[in-house]
This record gives structure tokens, C-alpha cells and sequence, in this order.
């Protein structure tokens, strides 16, 4: 089953989806279009999510991102990712996943 979760201030411009598997299948998917997103807006959204679903990031096995159009939003995608990808690391070291 796949869950589809957006807040309104990312609406037609960032979308996160999980699926209900089991943690060591586990996949987040951040799907962004950044031709229509400027940077600063991208880093917001981004921001907002890592932070609301943080729990459920912390706690999948695999993390992946799916950039649809290369542009001057990529960099701030790929400090979103990193740190995401960071706590996860942090997370598994502590034993919490």
C-alpha cells in the first residue's frame, strides 16, 4: 500500500510519499519538479517535510530521490537528501532502526 502525504504550502510542488512495508523494505520517495520551484521555496518545502515525517524517514531502511527536471533548485534537493540521509545513518548507528 502506498500513502501519498502533502500539506497544502507544498501542493503541485512537492509530494512525499511511504510505503507501509516492513522497515528493511522501506522507501521515501520525494518527487519534485524544479523548474517550478525556486530555490528558496524548494529548501522550505523540503524542510517542512524532513521535519514533519522525520520519524518515519528515521525509521525506513532505504532512502530515495527522484528529481524530475535538473535546475538551479538541485543543489538545495541534494542538501535536503543529505541530511536526511545523515539522520538515517545517525539512527542506525544508535540502534534505533
Amino acid at each position: 500500500m502506498l500513502t501519498v502525504l502533502r500539506r497544502p504550502d507544498m501542493d503541485k510542488h512537492l509530494s512525499m510519499a511511504t510505503s507501509d512495508v516492513p522497515a528493511t523494505e522501506g522507501l521515501v520517495l520525494i518527487i519534485a519538479d524544479l523548474k517550478s520551484m525556486h530555490k528558496n521555496a524548494l529548501a522550505k518545502g523540503l524542510g517542512h517535510a524532513a521535519n514533519l515525517y522525520r520519524g518515519q524517514i528515521l525509521g525506513m531502511r532505504t532512502l530515495a530521490l527522484y528529481v524530475m527536471h535538473d535546475g538551479p533548485a538541485f543543489d538545495a534537493l541534494n542538501a535536503a537528501y543529505d541530511e536526511m540521509w545523515k539522520a538515517q545513518l545517525e539512527a542506525t548507528e544508535e540502534g534505533r532502526v
